[in-house]
């Protein structure tokens, strides 16, 4: 039998933020089987481990579309 790792919730997450286009808030928790409340704290952990993040208003429903900036920026 093989020894496979299963992906981990954080780093499905952390794939979808390094996407061109970026993912959404509503993206993250069909993949993550979360609550927005979870994603946005998920999200705060990542920044105060340093990673940076880009937060762009998509249309005026409030529909935001997280990033990750990358180093060349």
């Amino acid at each position: 039998m093989a020894n496979t790792k299963s992906q981990t919730k954080s780093s499905k997450v952390i794939s979808l933020l390094s996407r061109t286009k970026g993912v959404t808030l509503a993206e993250i928790c069909i993949a993550t089987n979360w609550k927005q409340h979870s994603v946005r704290a998920f999200l705060t952990g990542l920044r105060k481990k340093g990673f940076v993040l880009v937060r762009e208003t998509v249309t005026p429903e409030s529909n935001v579309r997280y990033g990750r900036k990358s180093r060349s920026q």
